[in-house]
C-alpha cells in the first residue's frame, strides 16, 4: 500500500480514536434525565459533569502536543485510549455524583492526548489540497460521537439500564486502544522530525498562541453547551416529549457531522486552501442560529425547530478541524503536535465552562432565552477574534503561484 493510500486508514484510526474520546462525554446529554433522577442534581450539576471531562482534557493538550513531537504518534494515542476507558468505566459504575465527577475529569486527562496526536497525523499524511477535509473528517469525532450517543443511548437504556449504556464508552475505548496498536504506523518522514524536534530543549515560539486560546474557548463554549442542554431544552422550553428531544439532540449531531465536513470542503476547494474566512464565517453563522433559536416557544412549528437545530450544528461545529489545519501550517510539520496542542486546549476550555454556565443562567433565571443569546454573543466574539489570526503561510504561497 502507498502512503498516499495508507493516509486514509490512519484517518480511519484518528477518527475512531477522537470518536472513542468524546464518546463518553457526550453520552451525558441524552442521558441526563436519568442521571437527574439517579443523584438529584441541577442543570449546573449535569453540565459539570461534562465540564469535569474537558477540564482535564484542558490541561493535557499542550504538553501532550510537545510529547508527541518527541515521542511519536502512536504510543501516545494508545495510552490515550486505554486511560480514557478506564475513566468512562469508573465514572459509568460510581455509586456517587461526586466520584463520577472525578472519573470524568481523569478520563479526560488523558483523554487530551488525542487531539494533537491525531491532528499531527493529520499534517503529516495528507497534502494540502486535501489537509482541512482530512483534518474536518477526523474531527467528526465530536459530532459523530455525539450522533452515535444520540441514537444508541435509548436502545441501550432499554437493554442494560443507563450505567451500562455509560459502562459501553469505556469498552468501546479498550477496543480503540487495541485497533490502534495493531494496525497504526508511523509516517515515513516522523522519525526524523521527531529528532530534529528532540535536539530542541525549548519548545517552538507560537505569538499567536493567546489569540488562539481566547478564540477557541469562545467557539467551543457554544458549540457543546448548545449539545449538552438540547435534550432539556427541547423537553423542558418547548415541551416536546423525551423522544422528540432525543431526536432533535440527533439533528443538531448530524449538523456537526456535515458541518465538520463542510467547511473543510470550503476551505480546500472553494477558497483554495485559504483557512481564514471559513473559520469567520463559522462564527457568524453560529451567532445567528443561536439567537433564533433562543427565540422560540412550545408554539414552534417542529419542521422550523429541527431545521434551525440542523443548521446550528452545522455552524457551530465545523470550525476546529479548519482552525487545526491552520494553526498547524503556521507551526510547520516539526511543530504540528505542539501547535495543535494549543487550540485543543482552548476548545476544552470552551467546552468546559459553556456547559455550566448554560445551565447555571437556566437555572437562575428560568428561562432558556438569556443562556442561547450569551452562546450567540460568543461566538460572535471569537469569530472578531479570528479575523486578527494570519492566513497559512503554505496557502499565501500557492496563490503567489497562481
Amino acid at each position: 500500500m502507498t502512503v498516499s493510500q495508507y493516509a486514509w486508514v490512519i484517518l480511519t484510526l484518528s477518527t475512531l480514536s477522537q470518536v472513542s474520546i468524546l464518546l463518553g462525554a457526550q453520552t451525558v446529554g441524552p442521558l441526563a434525565p436519568f442521571l437527574q433522577a439517579e443523584w438529584d442534581l441541577s442543570r449546573t450539576q449535569v453540565g459539570l459533569l461534562v465540564a469535569a471531562f474537558f477540564l482535564g482534557a484542558s490541561l493535557s493538550p499542550m504538553p501532550a502536543g510537545d510529547q508527541t513531537d518527541r515521542r511519536g504518534i502512536r504510543p501516545m494515542l494508545i495510552v490515550c485510549s486505554v486511560g480514557v476507558g478506564i475513566g468512562l468505566l469508573a465514572a459509568a459504575l460510581a455509586p456517587l455524583w461526586a466520584l463520577a465527577l472525578v472519573a470524568m475529569f481523569a478520563g479526560g486527562l488523558v483523554g487530551g492526548i488525542s487531539g494533537p496526536a491525531t491532528s499531527k497525523a493529520v499534517v503529516l499524511w495528507f497534502p494540502l489540497h486535501v489537509r482541512a477535509t482530512a483534518m474536518s473528517l477526523k474531527h467528526l469525532g465530536m459530532p459523530g460521537s455525539g450522533a452515535l450517543a444520540a441514537l444508541l443511548v435509548p436502545v441501550g437504556v432499554a437493554a442494560f439500564g443507563w450505567r451500562g449504556a455509560f459502562a459501553a464508552t469505556g469498552v468501546f475505548a479498550f477496543i480503540t486502544a487495541a485497533l490502534v496498536a495493531g494496525l497504526f504506523r508511523a509516517h515515513p518522514d516522523e522519525h526524523e522530525l521527531r529528532q530534529a524536534r528532540q535536539a530542541k530543549q525549548q519548545g517552538a515560539p507560537m505569538p499567536w498562541a493567546t489569540l488562539v486560546l481566547a478564540m477557541g474557548t469562545l467557539f467551543a463554549f457554544t458549540q457543546l453547551a448548545a449539545t449538552t442542554y438540547m435534550t432539556l431544552f427541547a423537553k423542558e422550553a418547548l415541551a416536546l416529549p423525551l423522544e422528540a428531544a432525543w431526536q432533535a439532540l440527533f439533528l443538531a449531531q448530524l449538523g456537526g457531522v456535515l458541518g465538520r465536513l463542510g467547511w473543510g470542503l470550503i476551505s480546500d476547494r472553494l477558497l483554495a486552501g485559504r483557512r481564514l474566512p471559513a473559520l469567520v464565517a463559522s462564527g457568524v453563522a453560529t451567532t445567528a442560529t443561536t439567537l433564533a433559536i433562543g427565540a422560540l416557544d412550545a408554539s414552534v412549528d417542529l419542521r422550523l425547530f429541527g431545521l434551525l437545530v440542523l443548521l446550528l450544528g452545522f455552524a457551530s461545529v465545523g470550525w476546529l478541524g479548519v482552525c487545526l489545519t491552520l494553526i498547524a501550517e503556521i507551526a510547520g510539520r516539526q511543530a504540528a503536535g505542539a501547535a495543535s496542542g494549543v487550540v485543543m486546549t482552548s476548545a476544552n476550555l470552551g467546552v468546559v465552562i459553556g456547559p455550566p454556565v448554560f445551565g447555571l443562567i437556566v437555572d437562575l433565571t428560568g428561562d432558556y432565552r438569556l443562556a442561547w443569546w450569551v452562546l450567540g454573543a460568543a461566538a460572535l466574539a471569537g469569530a472578531a477574534l479570528a479575523m486578527r489570526l494570519p492566513e497559512s503561510p503554505q496557502a499565501l504561497a500557492k496563490r503567489s503561484d497562481e
